[in-house]
């Protein structure tokens, strides 16, 4: 079976911003770390690059901003 999208749920609630349409506004309360666990991000991005093949899309998603950190998760993918 071929993978078309994967999520990676970036586990963090920081965010640099005030959006409208904020998915965590419309969800209840998550306890969640201000800071990325890379440990995890790492694991999920290993089996990202195991799901290769037919791979379209990844979606970074999450509670806060998945990019505040676009240097790293970049080097990550």
């Amino acid at each position: 079976m071929k993978t078309h999208t994967f999520s990676i749920v970036v586990g963090t609630n920081a965010c640099n911003a005030n959006c409208p349409f904020c998915v965590s506004k419309m969800t209840g309360p998550v306890p969640v770390s201000k800071h990325i666990n890379w440990s995890r991000f790492t694991t999920a991005c290993r089996i990202v690059g195991q799901a290769r093949d037919g791979l379209v899309t990844v979606l970074l998603t999450g509670k806060g901003e998945p990019m505040l950190y676009p240097e790293q998760i970049t080097n990550y993918l």
